[in-house]
Formats: structure tokens, sequence, C-alpha cells
């Protein structure tokens, strides 16, 4: 499925609060004038259809949901962020490429850690955030 955190708050603040031992946070950050953006995020909505229920893949545009990521401000474009029960554990850039992604959800490529950490889980776990945005 395909999740948006304005329109999906509610079932993504339920799915990380009742699985969070077992669920997988994976966030692309992107933007739509980015053209490998715009190349990967195909690829992105399909790997995100086919992913086993203990994921959670979720596209994010750094300016449609500007309000959201806060002051976090990605490296480069397309960057990935994956949690698991809350903690980041890293971030990867992607290339505009199937197989690149692939490496980064199967944890085959070299994830880092960013200096800052956006804490976008634990805006989404939070029940009410999306009230308090209206």
């Amino acid at each position: 499925m395909r999740f948006d955190p304005w329109e999906h708050a509610a079932e993504l603040a339920r799915r990380l609060d009742d699985n969070a031992a077992d669920t997988r946070l994976v966030v692309a950050l992107g933007a739509a004038w980015c053209h490998k953006c715009h190349d990967l995020r195909p690829v992105f909505d399909t790997f995100a259809a086919q992913a086993p229920e203990t994921d959670l893949l979720l596209w994010l545009d750094i300016d449609e949901h500007a309000s959201f990521i806060g002051d976090y401000f990605p490296d480069d474009l397309p960057e990935v962020l994956i949690y698991r029960q809350g903690r980041l554990l890293g971030r990867d850039t992607l290339t505009a490429t199937e197989a690149c992604l692939a490496d980064t959800l199967a944890a085959r490529s070299r994830l880092t850690l960013p200096d800052t950490n956006p804490a976008i889980w634990q805006r989404l776990a939070a029940k009410d955030w999306a009230a308090e945005e209206k």
C-alpha cells in the first residue's frame, strides 16, 4: 500500500505502535523538481506495493511535506532513511535505479547515520500529530 502521512496518519500511527518490534519504516525523501526522484518514484511505489506487512515504505516530498520533515534537509536526493523500533538505522542516497533501491532495502549497501535524526518515526507514531497540523 502507498501511504501518505496526511491521508493515512491514523493507520501509520497504529501500525508503528502495534507492530513496532517487527516493523521497518523506510522513508524516501525526494522532490518534484529532482530528476533522479522523478525516475525512482514509480520504482519505489512498486516496492511499496509489494512490501511485506512488516515493512512500511513512505515517500515524502521535501517541499510538500516540509512542515512534517522539519529542519532536516538531505545532503542529496533521493535519500532513504531506515528505521526499526523507532531507531534510525541509517540512510542512503539513491541513484535512480531499481538495483540501488533493492540493495538499500536488503541492507546490502552501506548505510550511514545522518548527523541529525529527523525523528520521522516518532512523528508518525504520535496518534494526534495529524490533528495538530490542521
